[in-house]
């Protein structure tokens, strides 16, 4: 038997008590959540539930409120409504009815730099898979599908080409807030049956560390970093052998100016003004 804050369930995934929240907690879209026992709509794979009163993606950000913003602690229940959070951040308000219970009222912490990276990479894949976001790779003819790349990046950190070329994912706190991203090219030397290969591919570095510059606005920093895992995948790009490029240019020292919609500005402000325009719709 475990403990999600407000009620127990078992491991056959059935809350021994109903959901306090009672009916109106229900999505009359959603048949399996009129289900007041069941743990996640029947659905622990894909779903998580801190709190025992509101189901949420697995791997997000899940708080659940009182009206005054505070933290529910274990008493109480109240009808459940989605709250701000931006595309792939979900947070959960209590509505009436919820009570602050035996853990009292706590500040929320927020959500940690590496969940706000987790978010925008589920940001970049959901504006990868619109055509003009997508557009922006593969300029120089077919190359790797860039959806499925950063989806390689987000769930095991590196993605390899047939021809051995790699890309990686790198991210940490590197105590500085002047970029968020970096792309370097990387070398390699990969076995092909019994001849070895000559394959170079591209290393992006995200730095944590300049989340803080948004001053705790999560939305803000996921919208942010989702644009720049974007703006860097497309330097990899530039520098992977068969990838099919990227319209993202060299914006590193020396950079020309470049034009975007009649108006002159530096390599690094079109990048970010490309990837805005074309992605963050």
């Amino acid at each position: 038997m475990l403990q999600v804050d407000q009620r127990y369930y078992n491991q056959a995934g059935r809350f021994f008590s109903p959901d306090p929240g009672g009916v109106r907690t229900a999505d009359r879209s959603n048949p399996g959540s009129w289900n007041r026992y069941a743990y996640v709509n029947g659905d622990p794979v894909n779903l998580w539930d801190p709190s025992g009163t509101q189901a949420c993606p697995a791997g997000d950000y899940c708080v659940i409120y009182n009206d005054d913003g505070a933290k529910d602690g274990a008493g109480g229940g109240g009808s459940a409504g989605a709250g701000g959070g931006g595309d792939c951040m979900e947070v959960v308000h209590d509505g009436p009815g919820g009570g602050s219970g035996d853990l009292g009222e706590v500040p929320d912490p927020g959500p940690t730099n590496q969940q706000i990276l987790a978010s925008a990479e589920r940001l970049a894949m959901k504006w990868l898979a619109n055509e003009d976001c997508k557009g922006l790779f593969g300029s120089f003819g077919s190359g790797f599908d860039p959806t499925s790349v950063m989806n390689s990046l987000a769930s095991f950190g590196s993605y390899t080409s047939g021809t051995g070329s790699k890309i990686r994912l790198f991210s940490g706190d590197f105590q500085m807030t002047i970029f968020e991203g970096l792309t370097l090219p990387n070398v390699s030397w990969p076995l092909q049956g019994d001849a070895l290969y000559f394959a170079v591919g591209a290393d992006i570095f995200v730095n944590t560390g300049a989340i803080s510059v948004f001053g705790g606005n999560a939305q803000a920093a996921t919208t942010d970093y989702a644009e720049a895992l974007i703006e860097e995948l497309g330097h990899a790009y530039n520098l992977t052998p068969g990838s099919g490029g990227s319209q993202t240019v060299y914006d590193g020292w020396l950079a020309p100016s470049h034009q975007l919609g009649g108006v002159t500005m530096s390599a690094s402000n079109y990048n970010s003004a490309l990837v805005s325009q074309k992605c963050n719709k």
